[in-house]
């Protein structure tokens, strides 16, 4: 049996609190309550900066990890059976795909080209908005969805990177956009990303729960340099709250709507100040005082936001990014995806998401740059890792994991 791996979205964890360092309230509509959860899909999945390679004369997305050749191609060779891709933005319906570079392809073109291939391949795929990503009309999201629909889009992903005057009005939006979109397309997954922290107990090397008495990560713990949502992420986190009806602390687990998940993204903490070692107030900290465990530090993310919230895993995704674009005292290393993949299977996590697919490949130059590892030797050793954590898991619980 080939293990596969799960397309990976992206919600944030952590305390949700306003600049003042008030509880921002969240609320989830009760008649959801009464819509099937769509099918749980693969686990763990690649994310694919989908532009950061697309052959202008034909629109066909590429990738480069053992070599440049059509995305699909080399998903298929590697078994990959589920994947994100990454960087849609502008007003949707009229949205566009865009490089890192700043090349951009109308959305309509890059799904017309690019859905049939997923499909003759058997390719999972969700699409990953950018920041720059608005929708103020339920047509124009509707739209949107059309530019990529077909029975293997497993749905949407919108991300928390905006400015933080726009990050409130358009999570609204969003989530009203989502509210009608679930109705119509109760098959597909939405996810909003917060970026987190991951606050844990003093004296801790491994994820903890805090304990009933202890104070825990809630609003006042939390600073902005001390580990939780940012301001902008928290305001936005209440407003998807608001539109669902879903109030932390009051609301049960139950209430959250089964087909909108929260992804999150705890694959940086703010260490404060610059180049000094973590504190337990920002990751969980190392035997040797000086680097985050990162694995461990996401599974804390995990425990303090379904703890706070009362969302259950099967609606929290996580989001990291591998290799030595981090800090050197925040490297997420081959050990971290066996640990993060293990957990994951353990906790009913609904899916891993990893940044980013092209990366997965050390870097021929020697020197440490954007789009590929020095901790690899050789291309998808990551992929091998995240694999390794599964595959136990998969025999002895029959999950079903795409790679």
């Amino acid at each position: 049996m080939s293990p596969s791996l799960v397309p990976l979205l992206l919600l944030l964890l952590g305390t949700v609190f306003s600049s003042s360092g008030a509880w921002l309230p969240c609320h989830a509509r009760s008649h959801w309550r009464q819509q099937q959860p769509p099918q749980r899909g693969p686990l763990v999945f690649p994310s694919v900066r989908s532009t950061d390679w697309f052959d202008p004369a034909t629109n066909i997305l590429l990738v480069n990890v053992s070599t440049l050749q059509p995305l699909v191609t080399d998903l298929s060779a590697t078994n990959v059976s589920s994947v994100v891709l990454y960087g849609v933005g502008g007003e949707c319906g009229q949205e566009r795909m865009y490089s890192d570079g700043g090349a951009h392809v109308d959305g309509a073109i890059i799904g017309a080209v690019n859905v049939p291939l997923f499909v003759k391949h058997h390719i999972r795929y969700r699409i990953q908005a950018r920041g720059e990503f608005y929708c103020d009309s339920q047509a124009g999201f509707d739209a949107f969805l059309a530019h990529f629909a077909s029975p293997l889009f497993e749905g949407v992903s919108f991300d928390g990177n905006q400015e933080s005057s726009k990050w409130q009005p358009n999570m609204t939006h969003l989530a009203q956009r989502v509210v009608e979109a679930r109705v119509k397309h109760p098959q597909l997954t939405f996810t909003f990303a917060l970026p987190v922290g991951a606050k844990s107990p003093d004296g801790v090397h491994v994820a903890t729960p805090f304990s009933s008495t202890s104070p825990g990560p809630g609003p006042y713990d939390y600073p902005p340099r001390d580990g939780g949502i940012v301001a902008a992420g928290a305001e936005g986190f209440a407003a998807v709250c608001a539109v669902f009806n879903f109030t932390v602390g009051k609301s049960s687990g139950s209430d959250w709507p089964s087909n909108a998940h929260v992804e999150l993204a705890a694959d940086r903490y703010d260490i404060w100040p610059p180049n000094s070692p973590p504190t337990s107030s920002q990751c969980v900290v190392a035997a040797d005082g000086q680097t985050c465990q990162m694995a461990e530090s996401m599974v804390q993310a995990a425990f303090n936001f379904h703890n706070w919230t009362g969302i259950p895993y099967s609606s929290i995704e996580m989001t990291v990014l591998i290799g030595e674009a981090s800090p050197p005292e925040q490297i997420f290393s081959h050990a971290d995806a066996t640990t993060l993949a293990a957990h994951a299977v353990r906790s009913g996590i609904a899916a891993i998401h990893w940044f980013a697919y092209g990366d997965d490949r050390p870097c021929t130059s020697g020197a440490k740059n954007w789009g590929c590892t020095d901790l690899d030797t050789q291309p998808y050793e990551y992929l091998q890792h995240f694999v390794a954590g599964i595959q136990p898991a998969e025999a002895h619980n029959h999950v079903r994991i795409t790679l």
